[in-house]
């Protein structure tokens, strides 16, 4: 079947039509930022250039408001504790070093002490006879310096171990000897004397196997948990001279 074209328009309404379709084929195509055309008709070649600036202007402008909106939230909700800060509340917290009392942790990163220049003065709180004088004799044996084996009050735990800022490490060190929940506390030696308190609940010296396999290890000191930081002395972290220090290993007693 043979398809009908359409009628030619009337004789004077052919000039209108035939204008039309002239500015039709006339249409200009204006590229938008999204590169997608758009017909823009009998536009010069200024105004095109302008309204694709206008559009761009209008994109970049929104975007910069957006950002700066979400960048203020993400702050606001930062501040008010919804979302964790990126530097965590130490970038801005004063650092709280251990006093005397306080439970001190190692050097970050320390290992194992040598038993060289450490003395230590050992107490019995527990009502086993020579359980100090024995105790005293297993640490000397592994190098320490034996400053005095004594009696003292009774102590629940499985022992406690009090040096001052000095001695922190070689406190940690010694501790790995006496077993498990082993308290360390800061004093105001100024040497790396150590004061070892044996408490009810202490469980012995290791066996010679147990020993040579701590000897052995060489892995960084572990902090007590809740510990706090220890300050540097006003005098340095070199030990005094002999005359300077604390003295507070004092005589050996009698009875341990």
């Amino acid at each position: 079947m043979t398809a009908i074209p359409p009628p030619p328009p009337p004789p004077g309404e052919q000039s209108a039509y035939q204008t039309s379709a002239q500015n039709s084929s006339n249409a200009q195509y204006v590229n938008s930022p999204y590169d997608q055309p758009t017909v823009a008709v009998n536009l010069s070649p200024r105004q095109q250039y302008r309204r694709v600036r206008t559009r761009r202007k209008t994109i970049i402008f929104g975007s910069a408001i957006l950002g700066l909106l979400a960048a203020t939230g993400i702050g606001i909700m930062g501040v008010a504790g919804m979302l964790p800060m990126p530097f965590g509340e130490d970038f801005s917290r004063e650092v709280t070093y251990a006093e005397i009392g306080d439970t001190p942790c190692p050097t970050p990163g320390a290992r194992p002490q040598s038993p060289e220049g450490v003395s230590l003065r050992i107490l019995n709180t527990t009502s086993t006879p020579g359980l100090a004088g024995k105790t005293a004799k297993y640490f000397e044996s592994l190098g320490y310096t034996i400053a005095g084996a004594d009696n003292a009050p009774p102590y629940r735990g499985v022992a406690k171990i009090e040096a001052g800022p000095r001695g922190v490490d070689a406190a940690y060190t010694v501790a790995r000897y006496l077993g498990s929940d082993v308290q360390i506390i800061l004093n105001a030696t100024e040497d790396r004397t150590l004061t070892v308190s044996l408490g009810q609940a202490f469980d012995g010296t290791p066996s010679k196997e147990d020993t040579e396999a701590i000897l052995a290890s060489n892995f960084a000191l572990v902090p007590v948990a809740g510990c706090l930081p220890v300050a540097e002395p006003a005098g340095g972290w070199e030990l005094p001279e002999s005359g300077e220090q604390s003295g507070q290993s004092g005589p050996s007693g009698q009875s341990d």
